[in-house]
């Protein structure tokens, strides 16, 4: 049986009005990319980053706990479930966060306590800040190899080179570089180090300086950045 062209356009209504109503359902936004997160949001984060703890007492030379015995009485550690949700957060954002991160480094609150090498370490706001963008901007670190612990010298800092941890000098560094993507910014902290290392080749090996002329080289290549990192990752 086939159905008369009456029927067909009845059906057809049927079906269009169908699909109309269900759309009307999907959620606003629904199919498309989120919208990036505001300066608000941002700025709400980094909040997140202040723990509701006490920090763990330190030593002299800033080495912190090295066992839960050593965490103040009633530390409630679920409590910092938010704040690395936050760090987390934060560095996905990239750029996006830089300039907010940037202007919270002289933040004292306490943020966390994590492994460093040695021991475990207290990391205020401002030091969870400091190390979201420089883990952004050169996530292969500050050490020859993967495991520093084999390898004391350090590279080149192109952080230090300028001043990355003054809130002043990192603003300025920021306003001259602010339109470049988070590829361009770590493919010049790359070129700028493989450049400082190449004025004094004697105090480098053959695996050091092949490491980052391949990561450069891959970089390069690349469409899109080095995946960030953490501080107790490398």
């Amino acid at each position: 049986m086939f159905a008369n062209k009456k029927g067909l356009i009845s059906m057809n209504r049927r079906i269009t009005i169908l699909i109309a109503a269900t759309l009307c359902l999907l959620p606003v936004g629904a199919g498309a990319a989120d919208p990036p997160p505001t300066g608000k949001e941002i700025e709400a984060e980094i909040e997140q980053l202040a723990s509701p703890n006490k920090a763990p007492p330190s030593g002299p030379t800033g080495v912190g706990v090295v066992d839960q015995s050593d965490y103040p009485p009633g530390y409630d550690f679920s409590a910092q479930d938010h704040v690395d949700g936050a760090w987390q957060w934060l560095s996905d954002q990239g750029p996006r966060a830089f300039p907010y991160l940037l202007a919270h480094m002289d933040d004292k609150r306490y943020c966390l306590t994590a492994d460093s090498g040695d021991s475990d370490v207290n990391w205020s706001v401002g030091k969870a800040c400091h190390d979201i963008f420089r883990c952004n901007l050169q996530p292969y670190g500050d050490f020859f190899t993967a495991d520093h612990r084999i390898e004391s010298r350090n590279r080149p800092s192109y952080m230090k080179k300028f001043n990355l941890a003054d809130h002043e000098a990192a603003k300025k560094w920021w306003e001259a570089r602010k339109e470049k993507s988070l590829r361009e910014l770590q493919i010049e902290a790359l070129e700028w180090t493989i450049a400082e290392e190449a004025k004094t080749p004697e105090k480098f090996t053959d695996k050091e300086r092949t490491y980052l002329h391949d990561l450069l080289a891959n970089l390069r290549t690349a469409d899109k950045p080095l995946d960030a990192t953490t501080p107790w990752c490398k």
